[in-house]
């Protein structure tokens, strides 16, 4: 029952993320051509993942009650997959969704990842 649960709530979470419903938060990634925009809830952020908790309590919110956070030298495919999963700090666990744990682990080994994640 736990299970079901749980996976049903990452289901949600995902959902909120990709629907972009009621966000508060933008992440712009990249730039140029390869920039994305990635809508965002802080108070998902905030709780699932130390380095934006910081982050976002040093960002004012602008004119339309949004708080954004630019990361130009982050690569678009990466951040994709970061923010649909936690840090590893967090046990694998996912900010949004989807349970990759050995996908990320072994992304998170690779040198390509390492020098394209530095925030």
């Amino acid at each position: 029952m736990t299970s079901t649960f749980l996976g049903n709530l990452s289901l949600d979470f995902l959902k909120l993320l990709e629907n972009n419903d009621e966000y508060n938060v933008i992440i712009e990634i990249g730039e140029g051509s390869f920039k994305k925009l990635f809508r965002a809830h802080s108070i998902i952020l905030c709780y699932r993942c130390p380095y934006l908790y910081n982050k976002l309590k040093d960002i004012d919110y602008n004119d339309r009650n949004i708080k954004v956070i630019k990361k130009p030298k982050v690569l678009v495919k990466v951040f994709d997959i970061v923010i649909r999963n936690s840090t590893l700090e967090r046990y694998y666990e996912q900010i949004y969704g989807t349970k990759s744990s050995n996908f990320f682990y072994n992304l998170a080994g690779s040198k390509t990842f390492k020098y394209s994640i530095t925030f």
